[in-house]
């Protein structure tokens, strides 16, 4: 009967640091180093194998640097990948990896580490680990700004979901609604115009949307957001070139873009000014609606 690898040993033979022939060098955490073995991680991870395709004969391999979470930017990256390499050896699961180091404080960096490593199948139980014990209700919005961050679509769904149910209280909660301010402009946009969100008022999500524009830029609101476009006040017309002396005012030229002028008409006349750049970047329009919530 074939009873395949003994991981056990495997492991074992791993932490003796016998018969390595690769060393694998990681910047992101002091470059620390790792005595590993080529045949383990050819079979582990399309990242390994690729790179020892490319370089057979190579006796080093440098690992790429992971995204830095949000809420872990201090995680001891040099024990996280440590026990990563190590689950390469055996067959860890969610326990064990408790066991030897991730909790709820570090899974997001334990995350980052695995994709940057390509490594699916631990990605895909570290991600299940975070939606069943880690996310909840009162650090919904910290998750929420990690999981974008690390492009995890299922966590942002479920996390935005729960977060929505009582939206009134994240943003009634200085911690929670300063992490949600550092959202991406699209991601903060999906979430404010949740169909499904409760909320005592819809002021509180128009002060929100306030709080966004003027942290982003550090400038005062627009006039361009506002509750409602219908009944938002029309922008002031542009001032009429002045009359020269014989008393014809030259036409001017086309508006320009972002608040510059646009080029001279006829007789030297200057162009409108063209509407300011908005705050959520050069030439993009920021206005926003909120909808009535009922």
């Amino acid at each position: 009967m074939i009873t395949g690898l003994d991981f056990e040993k495997l492991t074992e033979l791993k932490r003796a640091e016998l018969f390595s022939d690769v060393v694998a060098e990681a910047p992101a955490a002091g470059n620390a180093t790792f005595k590993l073995h080529k045949i383990v991680l050819a079979g582990s991870s399309p990242f390994f194998e690729e790179y020892l395709r490319k370089n057979p004969t190579t006796d080093k391999i440098v690992l790429p640097s992971p995204a830095v979470p949000e809420s872990n930017k201090s995680a001891n990256l040099s024990n996280i990948y440590k026990v990563i390499l190590e689950s390469l050896y055996s067959q860890k699961g969610v326990r064990e990896l408790i066991n030897e180091g991730m909790s709820i404080d570090n899974s997001f960096s334990f995350y980052s580490v695995a994709d940057s490593l390509k490594l699916s199948k631990l990605k895909n139980m570290i991600s299940q680990y975070i939606l069943t014990s880690v996310m909840n209700p009162s650090n919904c919005s910290s998750v929420l700004v990690d999981a974008t961050k690390l492009q995890i679509p299922e966590i942002v769904d479920k996390c935005s979901d729960l977060m929505l149910v009582d939206f009134g209280r994240v943003i009634n909660s200085k911690d929670q609604s300063d992490r949600l301010l550092r959202l991406p402009f699209d991601s903060f946009l999906k979430v404010i115009r949740k169909d499904n969100m409760v909320v005592d008022s819809e002021d509180s999500i128009f002060d929100m949307v306030i709080k966004y524009i003027q942290m982003r830029e550090g400038t005062p609101a627009p006039a361009g957001v506002h509750h409602d476009p219908a009944t938002a006040p029309p922008a002031p017309p542009a001032e009429p070139p002045k009359p020269d002396a014989g008393g014809t005012a030259p036409p001017a030229g086309p508006a320009g873009t972002d608040g510059a002028p646009g080029p001279k008409g006829t007789d030297g006349a200057p162009g409108a000014p063209g509407a300011p750049a908005g705050p959520c970047g050069p030439g993009v329009p920021c206005t926003i609606t909120v909808r009535s919530i009922t």
